[in-house]
């Protein structure tokens, strides 16, 4: 399987902007703006398997880190609602929470 590419943080920076504007800024868990919170976090729907589509705008969800925290300790809720894929599954199969 070949590595991972390191994705630098103007990559990242580049996401984030991508992501809060395919979000409008808003937090797809709580629903609240993500320009007031100072903690936002890029949460990956599928588990990252050390391959280059696990970066991909399809399995990323930009959200605050306290719904972050919530998505992990909830992963029953966090499947249904779409912000959790399975590893058998295609995220770009698998609608975002909005």
């Amino acid at each position: 399987m070949p590595k991972r590419k390191y994705r630098g943080k103007e990559w990242w920076a580049e996401m984030r902007l991508h992501l809060a504007a395919e979000q409008q800024s808003r937090c797809p868990w709580c629903g609240g703006d993500l320009l007031t919170g100072d903690e936002v976090a890029v949460h990956h729907r599928q588990r990252r398997q050390g391959r280059d589509e696990d970066d991909d705008l399809g399995n990323l969800l930009l959200l605050h880190g306290p719904c972050h925290r919530e998505v992990h300790a909830n992963p029953a809720l966090a499947r249904e609602r779409g912000a959790i894929v399975p590893t058998w599954a295609d995220p770009l199969d698998v609608p975002k929470p909005s």
